[in-house]
């Protein structure tokens, strides 16, 4: 991920900031991202960002959340949901915000979300 900028057309700027994260957890933190990505089962598309669906591996829940701490300080706009249901054998991801920010999370993530989308 390179530092991305993006302004709405209600005049939200979205601008990533990719110094906020040390030279040394970068790798860890693209690494995290391309093997979170990996295991989303479903893409569901929310109205203020998706959803990803996910297997409930204890080093998968531990990678989403190393990647949550390290993606809200190079973008703070961002909100970050876990949810994890009783005797489930999945989670489940958030990644929403302000209006706008969908075309910002495929401008940013797209590359590695999958592409099956499921409108809840």
């Amino acid at each position: 991920m390179a530092d991305l900028e993006n302004q709405t057309d209600n005049g939200t700027v979205f601008a990533c900031e990719m110094l906020a994260i040390e030279p040394a957890q970068r790798s860890l933190h693209l690494d995290n991202i391309k093997y979170i990505m990996e295991q989303v089962e479903t893409r569901l598309e929310l109205p203020d960002g998706y959803k990803l669906v996910l297997p409930l591996k204890e080093d998968l829940l531990v990678k989403t959340a190393q990647f949550i701490q390290l993606e809200r300080l190079c973008c703070p706009f961002f909100n970050f949901s876990l949810e994890l249901q009783a005797r489930a054998n999945t989670f489940s991801l958030s990644l929403t915000g302000p209006d706008g920010i969908k075309p910002f999370i495929l401008a940013e993530l797209g590359e590695y979300i999958p592409a099956n989308i499921v409108r809840d």
